[in-house]
């Protein structure tokens, strides 16, 4: 991809095309040079780019699999692959947050 396009991208737009390419749920606040040089290849992932939430998800993720006939009504647009689905970690609070102690 063009680095020189990427620059005119923003943060949201940036954490998007990171998460299309496979990198996965990245932390917002990362700064632009970096995050223009993940999803441009020039630079390698490293843990602590990746969204903190990351473990919470894949457990409302299995949470939601194993309670799918009732849990989707309750997920409107939502595909209920937490890890992948591009909802904001605010968003996957207040999805897991009240689901806490069924979920764990």
């Amino acid at each position: 991809m063009n680095d020189d396009i990427l620059w005119h991208c923003n943060e949201t737009e940036l954490l998007a095309l990171a998460l299309r390419q496979g990198l996965g749920i990245l932390h917002r606040g990362i700064p632009k040079e970096t995050l223009v040089g993940l999803v441009s290849g020039a630079l390698d992932m490293r843990p602590e780019f990746v969204s903190g939430t990351m473990e919470t998800r894949t457990m409302l993720e299995r949470y939601i699999f194993k309670h799918y006939s009732v849990a989707r009504s309750q997920l409107p647009g939502c595909n209920g692959h937490c890890p992948t689905y591009n909802c904001s970690d605010g968003r996957h609070a207040t999805c897991f947050l009240p689901r806490a102690s069924e979920v764990q």
